[in-house]
């Protein structure tokens, strides 16, 4: 399961909407630059790099590991896997993930109770097919 986070006032939800979807299609008819793949590969390495330094994110990636891999992976096996991704892997993987039939929305917003637990948004977005 995969997803897209963001924080907006009810009123403004279409607009999110309308944006995220624009950016997935977006991502599935361009796929990313050269210059994009570096950039969120020099990402995800120097986040590795900064969660090497807390026992708890070690312990958190390791038990990761073994539960999907049932081994672990050193950290040069770890970079080494992220420099060898390429565009067009990422492309196959925009295809698979981004499905737009698949795609759902889960709208939250406070209830008018500062007491009461988050409901669903019931505004003016009704269950139906993304734009």
């Amino acid at each position: 399961m995969h997803g897209v986070h963001q924080g907006t006032e009810p009123a403004n939800f279409g607009k999110v909407l309308t944006a995220v979807l624009k950016e997935v299609r977006g991502l599935k008819k361009d796929g990313v630059s050269p210059e994009e793949l570096r950039r969120a590969k020099d990402h995800l390495k120097g986040s590795l790099m900064l969660s090497l330094e807390s026992t708890s994110s070690r312990m958190n990636r390791l038990a990761k590991q073994e539960m999907r891999f049932g081994s672990f992976l050193s950290l040069d096996e770890m970079l080494a896997a992220f420099d060898a991704v390429r565009p067009e892997d990422v492309e196959a993987l925009l295809h698979r993930v981004l499905d737009e039939e698949q795609l759902a929305s889960s709208p939250w917003a406070p209830s008018t109770s500062a007491t009461s637990p988050p409901t669903s948004y019931k505004g003016d977005v009704q269950p139906r097919r993304l734009p």
